[in-house]
């Protein structure tokens, strides 16, 4: 691929493709571009083709505003090529970021995935880094390197057994990148809290990788010292939540208000750091599998030491009568999906330790309208995630790094399979929708639970279970075009 000619908002790129195969003799060539027709028949009768697949591509082609054809020589092989313009990302990082504070550091990086690594290796070759790759930890050279870049593998589910590994890393680098799985994400801002500088989602990109070292080279130059944020609220936070995306998003908004945050992605788990730790406020999922949020509050509550902790139910399902249910149940308070960070605070302030009476909150500014059938409102997306453009741009990676799972079981369920767990798939799918700036994909979601749970068989919602995944598809080209 090859980029002909460029302007302010447009690019003409020239794309080969280039066979060593038997070649098409001068006398056939004229027919290649006809429906039906191919320069040897022999070749249909002996692998099949119908002779539509140029007539198809050329018109494609044509389509886009090009021109396709190629050139060949019997026994020699073919070249085919097409030229088209194409719209330049007005969102893309642009070629002019600036890699020179890369120049003389050495980057090791740690990657198993075969496949992956090469991939990545290929956007470090473009860079003035010196690369040195081992495909195991182990195996690599114990050094001190000025990045550690390191591929977990998407097998590893759970980090915490591997926090020694962690500790040798962050020891052997200042600057440790890792490169997690989407299921993995959960663990980020304890990554970060444990020395990790930065954490990218799999699989790699220019765009994710690029500004991550260029953000490295900065630290290396200036090497500033750690300070502690005064503004903070002294207090530690457990947040609950199943959804990786929606434990991602409420981690980074308490990172930002409070000077110590605990993640857990399940009611068990929340038990079991709640008998070793002590908190001021539990921020409480309530729809998870295995134990439900009730539940997890209930043996909380049971705890010597944790008796009048505020447990704070967290839910997306606004309905009426359920925040009296709740309380009743043993919630404090409630706090409804999708978090926003001025409702955080002011519920932060009211339950911070020593603070006898409410802290009336400030009145909410007005909220913009919402058009429900946008496929992506990138202002949307930035409201939902504090105003901060990375972590907009992160829940929406991690959001379409989720949408092939839905995909599977849905199509399960449109061949008459019947899959378990389709109703719990949909309810985590829009718990991300509400983080990531896609107002039409949640309101379907949004739909299809409702209905699922109130009884409806899914086979009577196949036009529906259509529509969401047309609109998956609608959100991914969005993103793609945005450059996400």
């Amino acid at each position: 691929m090859e980029q002909r000619a460029i302007s302010n908002s447009r690019v003409q790129i020239e794309i080969q493709i280039h066979d060593t195969g038997i070649g098409i003799p001068e006398r056939d060539q004229s027919r290649l571009f006809q429906a039906f027709r191919q320069a040897d028949a022999s070749i249909s009768r002996r692998h099949g083709g119908t002779g539509l697949g140029l007539v198809i591509t050329q018109r494609l082609v044509k389509e886009m505003g090009g021109d396709i054809s190629f050139h060949s020589q019997p026994n020699r092989g073919s070249t085919f090529w097409f030229h088209i313009s194409l719209d330049l990302n007005p969102n893309a990082i642009p070629d002019t970021l600036n890699t020179d504070g890369l120049v003389g550091k050495r980057l090791a990086y740690v990657e198993a995935n075969a496949t992956a690594a090469q991939c990545t290796l290929e956007m470090l070759a473009a860079t003035p880094l010196e690369v040195i790759y081992s495909p195991t930890f182990s195996s690599l050279a114990e050094a001190q390197y000025d990045i550690l870049l390191v591929g977990i593998p998407v097998s590893m589910r759970d980090l915490s057994p591997h926090r020694e590994k962690l500790a040798k890393a962050c020891a052997m680098s200042d600057n440790v990148l890792l490169a997690l799985p989407c299921h993995a994400q959960v663990s980020a801002e304890a990554l970060k809290r444990d020395g990790v500088a930065a954490c990218l989602l799999k699989p790699l990109t220019t765009t994710r990788l690029l500004p991550a070292l260029v953000a490295t080279s900065h630290a290396l130059a200036s090497a500033p010292l750690m300070q502690i944020d005064s503004h903070k609220l002294p207090m530690t936070v457990m947040a609950v939540d199943d959804n990786p995306a929606n434990l991602k998003l409420i981690g980074a908004l308490l990172d930002d208000l409070v000077q110590q945050v605990i993640l857990c992605d399940s009611g068990q788990q929340a038990v079991d750091k709640a008998k070793q730790l002590q908190m001021d406020l539990i921020l409480m999922d309530i729809q998870m599998p295995d134990m439900d949020g009730i539940r997890a509050c209930e043996l909380i509550h049971h705890l010597s030491h944790h008796q009048q902790t505020p447990v704070i139910a967290v839910t997306a399902h606004a309905l009426e009568g359920q925040r009296e249910k709740l309380l009743s149940a043993g919630m404090n308070d409630y706090l409804a999906k999708p978090i926003e960070e001025e409702k955080l605070h002011a519920l932060l302030l009211r339950y911070q330790p020593g603070l006898h009476s409410v802290v009336p909150a400030s009145l909410p500014p007005a909220e913009p309208i919402v058009d429900h059938n946008q496929t992506l409102d990138w202002q949307l997306a930035l409201r939902q995630a504090a105003m901060k453009p990375d972590l907009a741009r992160e829940m929406l990676q991690m959001l379409i790094a989720f949408m092939p799972e839905v995909r599977n079981k849905v199509e399960e369920q449109l061949v008459g399979e019947q899959p378990e767990g389709l109703v719990d798939l949909i309810h985590k799918l829009h718990g991300s929708c509400s983080y990531s700036g896609v107002p039409r994909l949640k309101k379907l979601c949004h739909t299809l639970e409702s209905q699922l749970r109130a009884g409806t068989a899914a086979e009577d919602l196949e036009p529906e279970l259509l529509e969401l995944l047309d609109e998956m598809d609608n959100v991914a080209r969005e993103a793609c075009r945005m450059g996400v």
